[in-house]
């Protein structure tokens, strides 16, 4: 199981504990929310995120994308859902999961608006793949849908999942 909250919602939810700890930070949220899930992060908005994996119980901080300036932040919580669930369903680690996230919400905020447009997709192939590779991308959005057809491929396969792709 995953849970994905930002970091307002994260401290709301241990504030409402049965026991609220002294410490109300997201840290101590992200610890409280690993009881019920196997897999938690606490977006930090300009400063990233926070992930844990219970079974491993190291927090790992990713910053944020650097050098971006937002323009607008509607969906970037989705967006980072996004890209956080397409590594996990990829079975990559935890840093690299909360990488892509990261650079999935960094996507969103450049731009108006929820939806990422022709030149969006490229930025964000280009830092996910590399400058060399986002080169020989000629249309990122096709791409990008080759990639949610194998996410729904894996999740056919293993039979369990989820496949997000969310709106505003």
């Amino acid at each position: 199981s995953c849970c994905i909250c930002n970091e307002d919602e994260a401290v709301a939810l241990l504030s409402r504990s049965s026991t609220p700890p002294e410490d109300s930070s997201p840290e101590a949220a992200l610890r409280y929310l690993s009881q019920y899930c196997e897999h938690v992060v606490v977006t930090l908005g300009s400063k990233g995120c926070i992930a844990l994996q219970r079974e491993e119980g190291q927090v790992v901080h990713q910053p944020a994308v650097s050098g971006i300036s937002a323009l607008d932040t509607t969906g970037a919580g989705d967006n980072f859902t996004g890209g956080f669930l397409y590594g996990l369903m990829r079975g990559m680690p935890l840093r690299s999961c909360a990488r892509i996230g990261c650079l999935a919400g960094a996507a969103a905020v450049r731009t108006m608006g929820a939806e990422l447009g022709p030149a969006d997709w490229q930025w964000f192939h280009q830092h996910l793949h590399s400058t060399t590779a986002a080169a020989v991308v000629e249309n990122s959005a096709e791409e990008v849908y080759k990639e949610l057809l194998d996410a729904y491929a894996l999740v056919e396969r293993i039979g369990v999942g989820v496949v997000y792709f969310g709106s505003a």
